[in-house]
């Protein structure tokens, strides 16, 4: 008896590049999630707007006047990203090995990979005036010259050497210590913690307890002995472990689209005002150019395109600092 095999079909296609998505967990990785604000848009570009800190309580003299919150402002812009697979009508018929629905899956994970990897560029091109824009104080997301209203000048682009109090040798992963990497941490978070509103006070990330750090694939080693160490190597206890067991949380990712070995991240978490947001006019969905299409009879070929509209750009710039490992 022969057995017949029914060619895939454009539904077929279309079911496992959702249900793989929905595996994912969406278009948008759980790491971008949390480190970003979403907000959803149908102008494809929006302004936005935000005022300053509130006035401080102060005793009462017997009158009170009203003061007017200072107005700072960002802009974000949304572009179509597309990415485009075909299979001709061949190649669905004869597959038995399941190998086209493989490449159909591969499009979907590649939905996510792509907010990643936006997101990391968007990190890497931060400290200059470009392609993203700036934050909405007009200055680059990370600068030593920040300011707003009467804050004083502001730095979240830290050089270890001259920032937090740490050389390293020859400003190289391959010569950084996890005793070393503690320090820079903790002192990169002691200053995101003294940043100054528009009024001048220190209260920006007053009680912030939640950090994470992002690090490029060569600081996984070190990262690792970092965090994860009970005992450190010049005796005494991990004071990252010990802060997470009495209420913070302060750990980290590894970001294999970081480029640069000797430079990495920090973010604040509990923040409702990230440094970056992300802007969405249509969610990810696939489009296909296939049965009954004028390509299919004239080719013989399917195209699947998977099609989102969105944008992400810089914002809330004191939730996030650079830190570059440094010699001097």
């Amino acid at each position: 008896m022969s057995t017949v095999f029914a060619p895939l079909t454009s539904r077929d296609v279309e079911a496992v590049f959702t249900e793989r998505l929905d595996d994912l967990g969406g278009e948008v990785p759980q790491i971008v999630t949390e480190l970003t604000r979403e907000r959803r848009t149908d102008r494809g570009k929006e302004s936005y707007q935000f005022v300053g800190t509130t006035p401080r309580l102060t005793k009462f003299i017997g009158t009170r006047e009203g003061t007017k919150p200072r107005l700072y402002g960002f802009d974000h812009e949304t572009e179509i990203y597309d990415a485009a697979l075909e299979f001709t009508k061949d190649e669905l018929r004869r597959d038995r090995t399941g190998i086209l629905l493989d490449r159909t899956r591969e499009l979907a994970d590649d939905v996510p990979h792509h907010w990643y990897e936006y997101f990391t560029d968007l990190l890497e091109k931060g400290n200059v005036d470009g392609e993203y824009g700036v934050a909405f104080d007009t200055y680059p997301l990370f600068s030593a010259n920040h300011v707003w209203g009467d804050s004083g000048a502001m730095s979240n682009s830290f050089n270890t050497a001259t920032n937090l109090n740490t050389v390293v040798t020859g400003g190289s992963i391959d010569n950084l210590t996890s005793d070393q990497l503690r320090k820079i941490v903790m002192n990169a978070i002691s200053k995101m913690c003294d940043y100054r509103d528009d009024e001048g006070r220190p209260r920006i990330n007053a009680g912030a307890k939640r950090f994470k750090c992002m690090f490029p694939k060569e600081f996984f080693a070190v990262a690792q002995e970092a965090f994860g160490n009970r005992l450190i190597a010049t005796g005494g206890t991990n004071t990252i472990i010990e802060m997470n067991s009495s209420g913070w949380a302060i750990d980290f990712e590894i970001n294999p689209w970081l480029s640069a070995s000797n430079v990495f991240f920090l973010f604040r978490t509990d923040t409702m005002k990230p440094a970056i947001g992300r802007i969405i006019e249509e969610e990810a969905q696939l489009i296909d150019v296939a049965g009954g299409s004028e390509r299919e009879k004239l080719q013989r070929k399917h195209i699947y395109i998977v099609e989102s509209i969105h944008g992400m750009g810089y914002e809330f710039w004191p939730s996030a600092a650079r830190v570059q490992l440094a010699a001097a």
